[in-house]
């Protein structure tokens, strides 16, 4: 008898333990991979442990970022795939836009100079052994320069005036003036390393960079530097000075 109350004492207690939504546990594991997948950024073990189907709707359809340089999909059953890398950046699950600049000639730091693209990257650079300044190699060092002008100036000469560059891309025009006369400028042709530059309607013979030639309006052209890439749409210029003869 003792034995029969024992038994169904044991059972009405396994009765009431047990949960009353079998399910519960695992809902609760659902819960807690929502909520962390919902954060901006996650990492690479989290997506992989967190990359189980769910019930349609459980999560809503969205990029996310997998990391600062990568962004994978969520689809509503919180899965993952197609993942993409973000070479300049994720943010809210968005690959950030490249960055634009001005393109020209500029220094790329002290002693350096460049031409810099739209995108921000450096081509046809050149070392400036006495330093860079306003998009230019400087001649001399600046210990030499305050040398020179001292003894320039016991001499009572003045020192030539700093020689301004001009650029010039293929298809343009441009119209300098020289001396209270304007020339216009525009380049004929040009290839790697040497140019032909038209001024006043006049065509040079082939130039190269510290090459000149004078036309017939008496002015001189003095080319500085070429740039110029051979498949299309690449850069195509050249810096120049154009002074009187």
């Amino acid at each position: 008898m003792r034995n029969i109350i024992f038994l169904v004492i044991l059972f009405l207690f396994v009765v009431g333990c047990t949960p009353d939504n079998p399910n519960q546990e695992l809902e609760t594991g659902s819960d807690t991979i929502l909520e962390s997948t919902s954060n901006a950024t996650l990492n690479v073990s989290e997506i992989e442990s967190q990359n189980t189907t769910g019930p349609a709707g459980a999560c809503t359809a969205a990029w996310v970022c997998l990391s600062s340089s990568q962004k994978m999909y969520r689809y509503e059953n919180c899965s993952f795939d197609q993942r993409q890398d973000c070479r300049f950046g994720c943010t809210n699950g968005t690959c950030r836009a490249p960055p634009t600049c001005t393109v020209g000639f500029k220094c790329h730091g002290q002693h350096v100079k460049g031409y810099q693209l739209e995108d921000c990257s450096w081509i046809s650079e050149t070392k400036c052994d006495y330093g860079c300044e306003n998009a230019q190699c400087r001649n001399v060092s600046s210990s030499e320069t305050e040398t020179l002008n001292e003894t320039v100036t016991s001499q009572s000469t003045s020192s030539p005036p700093p020689q301004n560059f001009n650029t010039i891309r293929v298809g343009e025009t441009l119209t300098l003036d020289v001396e209270g006369t304007a020339h216009p400028v525009n380049i004929y042709t040009m290839e790697s390393g040497r140019a032909k530059i038209t001024v006043d309607g006049q065509r040079s013979d082939w130039l190269e960079e510290g090459g000149s030639f004078t036309y017939a309006s008496g002015v001189t052209i003095t080319i500085q530097s070429i740039l110029f890439q051979s498949y299309e749409g690449g850069t195509r210029v050249v810096e120049f000075v154009l002074e009187t003869a």
